[in-house]
């Protein structure tokens, strides 16, 4: 499935990430992250129709069916297994230019002006456009006072890392001291 997304999408560079939850010895949660590419090869074989796409309930799914021998280790085979196909990508950690602290809007937890005053005094320390740099926040911007139609401004100033107009930050910093 995934040479045959990676095939369709036209795209040189398509990755495909598994996600796995799994219980740990302490009952607590672990998440699993897989990242792969399918091979240019294997691309290259799946438009060209190589492999066999309708599978029996008794196939092994490690292994991929090829409708003619093909040359995998020096020997001709029908079936190979699927890791040979894969291109393995690194994970990096990496922080963002984006946070994701500002309360959430359909959450229960409800967004105040109070809310907006600690987010802005919790952040006082960065530049505006990174106290800014929340979508939460910039949809309950967008959502309280009227401020809608400003936020594509705003989120552009976020979006190229650039300063926010002083006219926007004083408007932004009243409503929140007005709690």
């Amino acid at each position: 499935q995934a040479a045959e997304l990676h095939a369709e999408s036209g795209l040189k560079e398509w990755v495909t990430v598994v996600v796995k939850l799994e219980a740990n010895e302490d009952g607590d949660a672990d998440v699993h992250f897989e990242a792969f590419q399918m091979s240019d090869m294997c691309v290259k074989l799946f438009k060209e129709g190589w492999f066999v796409t309708e599978f029996g309930e008794d196939d092994d799914p490690k292994l991929s069916k090829m409708k003619k021998e093909v040359v995998v280790g020096g020997k001709d085979v029908k079936e190979v297994d699927n890791d040979f196909f894969l291109v393995v990508v690194k994970i990096i950690d990496h922080q963002g230019p984006l946070s994701s602290t500002f309360p959430i809007e359909n959450r229960n937890n409800l967004a105040t002006m109070r809310t907006l005053k600690n987010h802005l005094d919790r952040t006082k320390s960065l530049p505006f456009v990174k106290r800014i740099a929340d979508f939460h926040l910039l949809l309950f911007l967008a959502m309280s006072h009227g401020l809608g139609s400003d936020v594509p401004a705003l989120a552009e100033c976020v979006s190229t890392e650039t300063a926010v107009p002083e006219g926007y930050q004083l408007l932004i910093e009243s409503m929140a001291n007005t709690s």
